[in-house]
């Protein structure tokens, strides 16, 4: 019996195949999980936060730690180059209440560190900044840092979602996705 070669279709593009009869879990690449797991001939990906993106969260806020700037989340070796995945910036945000009269104000929180536990996803939290519940007063974004032999230095591009920021890491260790 001969092997079947089909694409994982929870890769994310990187191109991996799995062999068998199944699903993704049977991934070579990835197990099912949508990213790409160590192994000798590859990149490593030590995962310093747990991926969300299974979740539908990409954006930095849902990987922001109180208080910290340059936060790993993700680090990807490859061929001896090492890069960061990181969260700067800050997440401050007001939570808005509507009040009798259709009047909004931020009576439900000034300038929280945090996702309110209500939002589950991008989705949740977009829509509620379009109709107005929540305001950025700061957000996080990704960065990427690149290990050289005089430190870590910051990649000059921004990201809003950790698949942008990872397909860059991913870029500057030679492996594009």
């Amino acid at each position: 019996m001969g092997q079947t070669m089909k694409k994982c279709e929870e890769c994310r593009g990187h191109g991996a195949v799995w062999t068998g009869h199944g699903d993704a879990s049977h991934c070579e690449t990835c197990g099912g999980r949508g990213h790409l797991s160590p192994d000798l001939d590859g990149p490593e990906m030590k995962w310093i936060q747990p991926d969300r993106r299974d979740k539908r969260c990409e954006d930095a806020a849902w990987y922001y730690v109180d208080g910290s700037t340059n936060t790993t989340v993700v680090r990807i070796t490859h061929n001896g180059q090492t890069v960061d995945v990181c969260v700067d910036g800050e997440l401050r945000i007001d939570l808005y209440q509507v009040m009798e009269g259709g009047a909004k104000y931020a009576t439900l929180g000034t300038d929280l560190p945090r996702i309110p536990d209500k939002y589950k996803d991008d989705y949740d939290l977009a829509a509620a900044f379009d109709v107005g519940d929540l305001m950025w007063v700061d957000n996080p974004w990704f960065t990427v840092y690149v290990d050289t032999p005089t430190g870590y230095h910051p990649c000059d591009e921004v990201h809003f979602t950790l698949t942008e920021a990872i397909d860059q890491a991913f870029n500057l260790v030679g492996l594009a996705r």
